[in-house]
């Protein structure tokens, strides 16, 4: 699933109510810093995936539903905002 518009930008997420129920798990970048992106909260999804999530840009500044979301694994390159 992605959001891309025709000239080739990102603006916002994509709708994830479509997402294959079959697939294995669902890769999220919480907070897109190129484009300004931002997810205040991680989705609840409609599939048993587990999210695997990118908090590079936004590790530690919010509090995470681990369980309501599904997380699978959360990872973040902590030199890149620690302390944001």
């Amino acid at each position: 699933v992605s959001s891309e518009n025709a000239d080739g930008t990102f603006t916002s997420f994509p709708e994830l109510d479509n997402i294959d129920p079959n697939s294995k798990f669902v890769y999220l970048c919480s907070n897109e810093t190129v484009n300004g992106i931002e997810l205040h909260r991680l989705p609840k999804l409609k599939t048993k995936a587990p999210l695997v999530v990118d908090a590079s840009s936004d590790f530690s500044t919010k509090p995470i539903d681990w369980e309501g979301c599904n997380v699978g694994i959360l990872y973040a390159c902590a030199s890149k905002n620690i302390g944001h």
